[in-house]
């Protein structure tokens, strides 16, 4: 199932590092890195039950959420937000987990792609 962001332009990127291909390669891996580093932070927090702790990842991602442009998946944390906030909730919390995770999984493979190009 795709996602909206399985599609991103990368253009942004473009303007963002100016045409310096070094750059845009070292971005790509931080960005990369921080996609990473958000689904482990997303799976503690859904397994802890802590919506502050979902806040927290998403002030660390937000600068990657913007050059992209990713708004789906913007929506997509502030929905997790509100889901942990609510008692009871658990197996929609998970359900949004994996749905976060698809979406930020298409996310990497497109940037993976650009990286691979960049050489």
């Amino acid at each position: 199932m795709a996602t909206p962001e399985s599609n991103i332009s990368l253009t942004s990127l473009d303007r963002y590092t100016e045409g310096d291909s070094t750059f845009k390669k070292e971005l790509i891996g931080h960005l990369l890195g921080n996609l990473e580093e958000l689904n482990i932070k997303l799976e503690q927090a859904v397994h802890a039950n802590s919506a502050d702790s979902v806040r927290f990842a998403i002030h660390k991602i937000k600068t990657t959420i913007e050059i992209l442009s990713l708004n789906h998946l913007r929506g997509l944390l502030e929905q997790m937000v509100e889901l942990l906030e609510k008692p009871n909730l658990e197996n929609e919390s998970k359900a949004l987990l994996s749905e976060i995770k698809l979406s930020t999984e298409e996310i990497s493979s497109a940037l993976s792609k650009a990286q691979a190009e960049l050489g």
